[in-house]
């Protein structure tokens, strides 16, 4: 289960930002972005995240999780599609020269401090 050293990292980064703003400040909210594809599993990452603010005495902080759907680009047809896997091929002219342009990323995109 990746999605415990996720959870810490991403709890990690959190917290090294609030304090930057002020020392003292106190999370109030994270939110995450979790791609599609980005072999996370979202449910278990919260489950992660809620558990380690319980025990270190943040059992408050709202946590809100953004799905990101995948988006990849054919440079031979040149439109892009929703592929079920990183690496598919264009549903229209059967490419396999596509790039996944989002997706499959894992990003803490906000935090909220009090």
């Amino acid at each position: 289960m990746h999605e415990l050293s996720l959870a810490m990292s991403l709890l990690d980064l959190a917290h090294q930002e609030a304090a930057k703003s002020d020392p003292a400040a106190r999370l109030s909210a994270i939110d995450v972005e979790v791609g599609q594809l980005a072999g996370v599993d979202a449910e278990a990452l919260r489950f992660c995240l809620e558990t380690i603010l319980s025990t270190t005495g943040e059992p408050d902080v709202a946590l809100r999780f953004e799905q990101v759907k995948s988006l990849s680009f054919c440079s031979e047809c040149e439109r892009f599609f929703s592929p079920e896997r990183r690496h598919s091929p264009c549903p229209r002219c059967g490419s396999y020269r596509t790039e996944l342009r989002r997706g499959w990323e894992l990003k803490l995109k906000s935090i909220t401090i009090e």
